[in-house]
């Protein structure tokens, strides 16, 4: 986020603008598969509708959105309320109400949906192949470890010998009726990251 925010810096230094207001969402995807939602982003939007936006720069078309509909939702905000979007990849400046600036951040958002779908693809490729020959995919569960033999070759996954009896201990409280927030305070983790464990399908 930094270097994309110093690149755009230098970008509107060249094409003479000044620089308004900055919204970044570090870590949170914008990718078709994301459920976080994106206050940045949430932020972004309410700016352009208060009508004191006259433009919006992005690193490129993607940081704005990997999905299609959320993308040209994104495009008809602008449009209505005048505002011009900079693509700092392409180097150029587009007016929304333009038919043909339009159709071109238009294509660029369906492609970057369609780039999301086919890395989604790739991944779960990957994960089966691995499954098939009988290799890891994704992290190793908490309470589990992986087995490696003197070539770093993957021979097993087992118990962690400290991390397995937190698991253990976990359910057997819950399994009591204690709550996932007591749970919690035990061991120092917030209510979400107990609620994830018991509710997660690798340890039944």
């Amino acid at each position: 986020v930094k270097r994309q925010e110093t690149d755009l810096r230098d970008d509107v230094d060249r094409i003479d603008a000044i620089v308004g207001r900055v919204f970044v969402d570090p870590d949170l995807s914008a990718s078709v598969f994301a459920h976080k939602p994106r206050p940045g982003y949430a932020e972004l939007t309410g700016h352009i509708r208060s009508g004191e936006c006259q433009g919006v720069a992005l690193w490129e078309a993607s940081r704005g959105s990997r999905t299609a509909g959320e993308w040209l939702a994104f495009l008809e905000l602008c449009k209505a309320h005048g505002t011009l979007v900079r693509i700092q990849s392409h180097s150029r400046t587009y007016d929304p109400r333009r038919r043909r600036d339009w159709r071109s951040l238009a294509d660029d958002g369906v492609n970057a949906h369609d780039e999301s779908l086919e890395l989604s693809d790739r991944v779960r490729d990957g994960k089966r192949d691995a499954a098939c020959n009988g290799l890891p995919a994704g992290p190793v569960l908490f309470g589990h470890r992986r087995v490696y033999d003197e070539r770093g070759h993957y021979r097993e996954t087992v118990e962690h010998p400290e991390q397995a009896e937190v698991v253990r201990d976990v359910y057997a409280r819950i399994a009591r009726g204690e709550s996932l927030a007591s749970v919690g305070r035990r061991y120092g983790w917030r209510y979400v990251r107990v609620a994830r464990l018991v509710r997660n399908p690798g340890y039944r």
